[in-house]
């Protein structure tokens, strides 16, 4: 019995070695950087990486969109919470900081490697001019959203290829603006309009020239204070008010509507331009996001919508309406959902706020009771966040050109 049981370990034990011996000598199965983005579907694998960024939670899924912005028009309540930049207290050590900065910095590496190997890809001239244009604008559009933030920065524009010497010193924020007026100038004549597409979560020529206006403002203004630069940004906003042969954009007639369409997952590409897309409940590999989980009317019924209720406003904002004003009590909800189990008529089911009491009123743009996704999520939505709406150029270009020529009748207009 003992002969068996060694011959048998025995045996076995060559198995083993004959199965490790054939395993490692296989080559590698997986894909490195340096031989991707050889055809047309892995550019567009690539480019899909890069709107990615735009979606991850600690971007605008939630950090960009909420939490990092939040000032003097509302509070963050959330019970001892008193640490983070939501209530003005933290330090270098900050992880919504540290998270913002990685990711922005993940996508301009993810566009360095693509556009430095787009042109050897198999696909044709136009899908290729189109791809390089949006890479091109979003890697200018990460530059933008870190200049913004930190000031100067460094300035990378090419792949990483080696561990070493990866401290780079700062460029300075003229310079990196300099860089990203001029990508997305290139980039304006490469990407399509937005008629080509039947949704708003691409780059397009009008996103592109909303945006470099919005950009060309920030230069303007402090700390680089290029007043020149209104003029720049009369003309790119200009250029989507005054489509001329490109497409006319519009205000809805109905304010609310663009938002309960952004909770059902339908599009206005005539008022929103630009959004960063999310979809379903996370039971899939879909993005979705924190709008209007965090940042929603405060509810307790998950079938409803749940809703934290965390950003409330300030009396401030409130009083910055006119009685009148319609959407202020879409903003800025009058109640809350009180559901309780066994009542039917969910919607209805709330308590409404007395007159006087404003502060502890939330923000309400985005209602997750407008959500068609089933069953929902509690704490992730399918709800996008407008980067660029078309009220936006409207009024960039009524500042610029107020600036530039005075109060003008287009500048009242617009």
């Amino acid at each position: 019995k003992l002969t068996i049981k060694f011959f048998t370990a025995g045996l076995l034990y060559m198995i083993v070695l004959s199965g490790c011996s054939k395993f490692l000598d296989k080559e590698p199965t997986f894909t490195v950087k340096e031989n991707y983005y050889k055809t047309e579907e892995e550019v567009v694998k690539g480019v899909t990486g890069l709107y990615d960024i735009l979606g991850k939670e600690e971007v605008y899924g939630s950090n960009l969109s909420i939490l990092l912005p939040i000032a003097d028009e509302g509070a963050y309540y959330r019970s001892a919470y008193t640490v983070g930049t939501s209530v003005y207290n933290y330090d270098a050590s900050e992880r919504t900081v540290i998270s913002l900065w990685k990711y922005l910095y993940e996508g301009i590496e993810r566009a360095n490697v693509l556009l430095s190997a787009i042109d050897g890809a198999t696909m044709s001239d136009e899908s290729r001019k189109v791809a390089k244009g949006e890479a091109k604008f979003l890697r200018a559009y990460f530059y933008f959203l870190l200049v913004s933030n930190w000031g100067d920065v460094p300035l990378k524009i090419s792949p990483t290829i080696s561990a070493s010497n990866v401290n780079l010193s700062r460029t300075p924020q003229s310079e990196v603006y300099d860089f990203i007026v001029k990508e997305m100038e290139e980039a304006e004549a490469m990407v399509s309009p937005i008629s080509a597409y039947n949704n708003a979560g691409h780059v397009t020529q009008t996103a592109v020239q909303g945006i470099l206006a919005r950009i060309y403002l920030s230069m303007a203004g402090y700390p680089l204070n290029k007043t020149d630069k209104y003029q720049d940004a009369l003309k790119w906003a200009g250029k989507v008010v005054n489509a001329g042969g490109s497409y006319q954009h519009s205000l809805l007639g109905n304010y609310r509507q663009l938002f309960t369409d952004m909770a059902a997952d339908r599009y206005n590409l005539n008022e929103s331009i630009w959004e960063v897309e999310f979809f379903g409940n996370r039971g899939g590999d879909f993005e979705a996001g924190r709008l209007g989980n965090i940042n929603g009317i405060q509810c307790n019924d998950e079938a409803l919508g749940f809703g934290y209720g965390f950003i409330s406003v300030t009396r401030k904002l409130y009083e910055a309406f006119e009685n009148t004003d319609t959407r202020r009590d879409w903003n800025i909800a009058p109640f809350k959902y009180t559901y309780q189990t066994g009542n039917a008529n969910k919607v209805q089911d709330s308590t409404f706020y007395a007159a006087n009491d404003i502060e502890n009123r939330t923000a309400a743009k985005f209602r997750r009771v407008y959500e068609t996704v089933a069953p929902k999520n509690k704490n992730y939505t399918p709800i996008n966040f407008p980067l660029l709406r078309y009220a936006d150029v409207l009024l960039m270009y009524a500042e610029a050109e107020n600036t530039v020529n005075g109060p003008t009748a287009n500048a009242k207009a617009a």
